[in-house]
């Protein structure tokens, strides 16, 4: 065998090791790659049905008929919180524990209580809409805790618009953005007074009860008697409505 030949076959058997050591390389990182998401899809499913297992605690055919109390709701939130555990960013888990944050609000004892809880539902709603911006029902409960904050800025007359932009029809946000709406409706332009008035036309068909007992609460029935499709709820009512003026007091257990 000459020199030359010598060398080629050194140079081509250490061209084969390297070869064979990328292989190696590019098998081992795939499984690691692979290891990984097999762990992470094993903790979005957990997370997953632990929010399912909150929700169904929440509004699913086991949810309690009666309003539930402190303790309960303390209970269901562990449900969101653990999912946490498994997903921090979850935007369901995030948005179910600021749901529960303003249940909570409604039942709490004292003012001071009420805002702490309040102020919670705000922080969760605004982490959820970071995963999960166009996300209407985000919207309207974010707009919903910063009315219980007495928060009427620009961010809560944008929350109140996303909302309804991104769900005119969803009889939920109809509801969230029409309370809401109303209990800052001195301080509502005149863009955002004549978006609450179309949000009551379009809710006549599929939710004119709802919407016309949260109108009756604010004393604007007004509003609905200027639609000829609540007639049949209203009754005589249009006839002896006073003129529109200022909403009434908001009940912290209305919504």
């Amino acid at each position: 065998m000459t020199l030359a030949h010598g060398l080629a076959r050194t140079h081509g058997s250490r061209k084969r090791h390297r070869a064979r050591r990328a292989t190696v390389a590019c098998t081992v990182l795939l499984c690691v790659l692979l290891a990984v998401a097999a762990v992470q899809s094993a903790r979005l499913g957990m997370a997953g049905l632990i929010v399912e297992l909150g929700q169904r605690e929440l509004d699913g055919p086991g949810a309690p008929v009666r309003r539930p109390g402190m303790r309960e709701l303390d209970r269901i939130a562990g449900y969101f919180s653990d999912s946490l555990v498994f997903f921090p960013h979850n935007p369901w888990a995030l948005e179910g524990l600021g749901t529960l944050d303003l249940a909570r609000m409604r039942v709490s004892a004292t003012s001071r209580q009420a805002v702490a809880y309040s102020r919670q539902a705000d922080a969760h709603f605004r982490s959820a809409l970071r995963e999960r911006p166009a996300s209407p029902f985000l919207w309207a409960n974010l707009a919903l805790a910063k009315l219980y904050l007495d928060e009427f800025d620009a961010e809560f007359f944008s929350a109140l618009r996303y909302a309804d932009e991104l769900a005119p029809w969803e009889p939920a946000t109809q509801e969230i953005v029409l309370f809401a709406g109303l209990a800052a409706w001195p301080r509502l332009d005149a863009g955002l007074q004549a978006s609450l008035a179309r949000v009551v036309e379009r809710g006549a068909a599929r939710n004119g009860e709802r919407l016309l007992a949260i109108l009756k609460g604010y004393r604007r029935l007004d509003l609905a008697c200027a639609v000829r499709s609540y007639d049949a709820l209203t009754g005589t009512d249009c006839r002896q409505t006073p003129k529109a003026g200022a909403p009434g007091p908001i009940d912290r257990g209305k919504r």
